[in-house]
């Protein structure tokens, strides 16, 4: 749970921490475990330039107009053409799509400190 416990970590030490996301990780942490559907529920719609406030790191395209953000750290890109972007290989029109891609490449490393570091 390396991952899910920075997140958490990084979270709580905010001034201002979300409440509701420290209750999810939480919970995530106490079961050890996350399907998901779960973490699918987790995915924020946050606005380009509030996500780049946090991330200043994170490289977006010019025509990202909002970040969804998950648990774990990871993000998908929403293009003003209304494509939900990844990375180049995985985009789509289609948001589930573009999670069920991105949880095959995230979610070993949500639980492991030292397993998929890629």
């Amino acid at each position: 749970m390396g991952t899910i416990k920075n997140h958490y970590e990084t979270e709580m030490a905010k001034e201002k921490p979300n409440q509701l996301l420290l209750s999810q990780l939480s919970k995530i942490l106490l079961r050890n475990t996350l399907t998901k559907s779960e973490w699918r529920l987790t995915g924020k719609f946050i606005p380009k330039n509030e996500f780049l406030l946090e991330h200043p790191e994170a490289e977006l395209l010019k025509t990202c107009s909002e970040v969804v953000h998950y648990v774990g750290g990871a993000y998908i890109q929403v293009l003003s053409s209304g494509v939900f972007r990844y990375d180049a290989d995985t985009k789509s029109k289609v948001l589930d799509e573009v999670e069920d891609v991105v949880w095959q490449a995230i979610a070993e490393r949500l639980f492991c400190d030292n397993c998929g570091n890629k």
